[in-house]
């Protein structure tokens, strides 16, 4: 998100004389502090923003300053069209859009656009079967952070609990090959993840939200799951079930035996969710330890034989 507001305000540096702090912060949907912040940024950068004081005052780039035909070569170019257009697949950002028609716009390229070597990053939400719902929902917190629309969900937990939940969404997270919103929950009172395939009924309530200060480096993400109580797990299994660990753990957590099978360890909470993914392997992955762990698994495989009539 920084990198798309920065680049709006360049263009609108770029493409007028003076701009207000206000005018800026309603343009980019950001407040005044973040605008100052970001004009610094700039500065930092190399840009020269001049700040003119006074009742006609305001910011503008010095007449100087022009974008060197060097701004990008050509693979830089085409790497960074490449990864906004994908991202923008995703989510139908319209200012990102435009960001990316004026990037388009300043190619000296002597070649078409649509026949440019794209670059290897993809966004798809999708899944595999073909269904959109996923996408559908990622592209609603998009829209609904860019807006600032205060969202209603009914949310089930890891445990099988479902809760009626309002919040204010701040960032739509991609974590561990998962997508994630990062929201204000009223229900808490505090900031929480909530994984989007839990969440069914998201729907704006009809309010706005003051959208609070916060730092990309204060989200903490990285250690918020540290909270749930984990054992190591040692695993292993045959030939057969190699390729499935790797697919689960990765291929650097799983180091193979000479007599063809595999072993790997690893942390996660000891829940049903653990042993649902273990008994998902159809016997080809085995617990090696915690005990309990063993018990679970054997007295779950011993339920499905039973329900099977």
């Amino acid at each position: 998100m920084k990198f798309e507001i920065l680049l709006k305000m360049l263009f609108l540096f770029l493409s007028r004389r003076r701009l207000t702090a206000s005018y800026i912060a309603e343009q980019c949907g950001i407040s005044r502090r973040t605008v100052f912040r970001y004009i610094e940024s700039f500065s930092l950068a190399g840009v020269p923003i001049v700040s003119e004081p006074g009742r006609e005052g305001g910011y503008y780039i010095a007449e100087t300053y022009r974008l060197s035909s060097g701004f990008l070569t050509a693979k830089e170019f085409e790497a960074t069209v490449s990864t906004l257009s994908s991202y923008n697949e995703q989510f139908g950002s319209p200012e990102l859009t435009s960001v990316i028609d004026k990037l388009r716009a300043l190619s000296r390229l002597d070649c078409n656009v649509e026949d440019m070597y794209m670059g290897h990053f993809i966004i798809d939400g999708s899944s595999w079967t073909g269904s959109d719902t996923m996408h559908a929902t990622v592209s609603f917190f998009a829209r609904a952070i860019e807006s600032r629309d205060r969202v209603g969900f009914v949310y089930r937990d890891r445990f099988g609990g479902e809760t009626e939940r309002t919040v204010d969404p701040y960032y739509v997270v991609l974590k561990e090959g998962a997508w994630y919103v990062y929201a204000f929950c009223h229900l808490r009172e505090d900031f929480r993840v909530f994984k989007i395939a839990r969440i069914r009924y998201a729907n704006p309530t009809g309010e706005k939200f003051e959208r609070r200060e916060i730092a990309r480096s204060d989200l903490g993400l990285e250690k918020f799951f540290q909270s749930l109580p984990t054992e190591l797990i040692e695993l292993e299994c045959d030939s057969a079930g190699k390729n499935e660990l790797e697919e689960w753990l990765g291929v650097d957590r799983v180091t193979e035996n000479r007599d063809g099978t595999a072993c790997a360890s690893a942390f996660f909470p000891v829940d049903k969710h653990l042993v649902s993914k273990i008994l998902s392997f159809g016997g080809t992955v085995r617990v090696v330890s915690p005990e309990k762990l063993k018990k679970e698994v054997a007295s779950a495989a011993r339920s499905v034989l039973a329900s099977i009539k």
